[in-house]
């Protein structure tokens, strides 16, 4: 959806299409949510009131990746991830909460950390 070749108009369209044909979508993001990624979240929960499902419908269940996490992992990253996102915009965090209630958010440490544990 980031390609510098097409227009902003063109990747909304594919994001609408790819939510309202998806059973899953998996939001893959670096461990460091910020202010990029809460403006794609923003769209994410404004394009959702153009899908949603009528009662006994569908919308897709989402899954938040937070790759290369260095820190101490948390109890729940779900929780973790929903106060990260409230420190940068509580607005958002009540859209995911709203038009998402039902996700998950799973934390991959870097590839190297993981190394140099077992080592």
């Amino acid at each position: 959806i980031d390609d510098p070749k097409q227009s902003q108009q063109w990747a909304t369209k594919l994001f609408i299409l790819c939510l309202t044909i998806s059973s899953t979508f998996i939001y893959n993001l670096s461990s460091i949510i910020g202010r990029n990624d809460i403006g794609k979240l923003f769209l994410m929960t404004d394009l959702t009131k153009y899908i949603i499902p009528p009662e006994n419908g569908f919308l897709p269940r989402m899954v938040v990746l937070l790759r290369d996490f260095m820190l101490v992992n948390p109890d729940n990253f779900k929780d973790y991830f929903i106060d990260k996102l409230k420190d940068v915009d509580e607005g958002a965090a009540e859209g995911i909460q709203k038009y998402f209630s039902d996700f998950d958010v799973f934390g991959l440490p870097v590839a190297y950390y993981i190394r140099l544990k077992i080592l």
